[in-house]
Parts: structure tokens; C-alpha cells; sequence
């Protein structure tokens, strides 16, 4: 006997003029989800190989990092070939580039080890000034 047949006939001998109708249907909570796309925010996103060209002069760097891609960027503004470039060239390089400049992007992602062959790869096709 079904539940909801159980549940009527129960109904009827406690409460006779109670009318009970079941609805059950099945949702599995994988059924939204599926239709969720989720993208990570690019500042956010890690095991990555990034290229940073000078807003003003153009050279370029290429590199991999397994932190946060704006983590990378602050650290690369600090201290890196980057900032070599902007520190012993014109003043102009420096107020060109900043974090907020979108001469960081992103070239590839990958697992941790991956990374490392294409950071490779990249520098080998496009060789970049600031890598030497």
C-alpha cells in the first residue's frame, strides 16, 4: 500500500472530514546546481602564467605564479624584473604602469607542475625584454 493511500485512511477513522492529498516529488539538490555557472574573478584566480607589458616603452614579462593574480601583481610592483624595469627607466614607465593597469593579463592556467612548462614555452615564443 502506498503512503499516501496509509495517510487518507488514517485520515478518515481520526478526522472524517479532513481531506489529506500527498504531493511528494523528488529535487535533488545537484539539479540546481547544475544549471550555476561559476567563474572565479581573475584577481583571484591562481596557477597561472601572466604576461606584464609596460604601458609606455612596451617591453615585456612573462612568469608563473601559484598565488592569487593580484597578489602577484602587488609583489611584482615591490620587487621583480618589472620593477627593476620601472625603477631604472624614465619616471614615465612607473606612473604607466600600475596595478589598476590592465598591462597584467593573463596567458594560460594550469595544475601546479604544468605551469612551469608553459611559463617555459611562452618566454621561449614570445621573448620578452624584462626576462633576460
Amino acid at each position: 500500500m502506498l503512503p499516501q493511500s496509509r495517510v487518507q485512511r488514517l485520515a478518515k477513522k481520526l478526522c472524517k472530514e479532513l481531506k489529506i492529498k500527498l504531493v511528494f516529488s523528488t529535487y535533488k539538490i545537484n539539479n540546481m546546481l547544475n544549471n550555476v555557472e561559476y567563474t572565479i574573478p581573475r584577481v583571484l584566480q591562481t596557477h597561472l602564467v601572466y604576461k606584464c607589458t609596460c604601458a609606455r616603452c612596451y617591453s615585456c614579462y612573462v612568469g608563473e605564479t601559484r598565488w592569487h593574480f593580484t597578489i602577484c601583481i602587488r609583489e611584482n610592483l615591490k620587487s621583480s624584473h618589472i620593477y627593476k624595469h620601472l625603477t631604472t627607466h624614465a619616471p614615465e614607465c612607473k606612473d604607466a604602469c600600475t596595478s589598476e593597469c590592465r598591462r597584467f593579463q593573463i596567458i594560460d592556467r594550469d595544475t601546479q607542475y604544468v605551469i612551469k612548462i608553459k611559463e617555459a614555452m611562452y618566454i621561449k615564443w614570445s621573448k620578452p625584454v624584462l626576462n633576460k
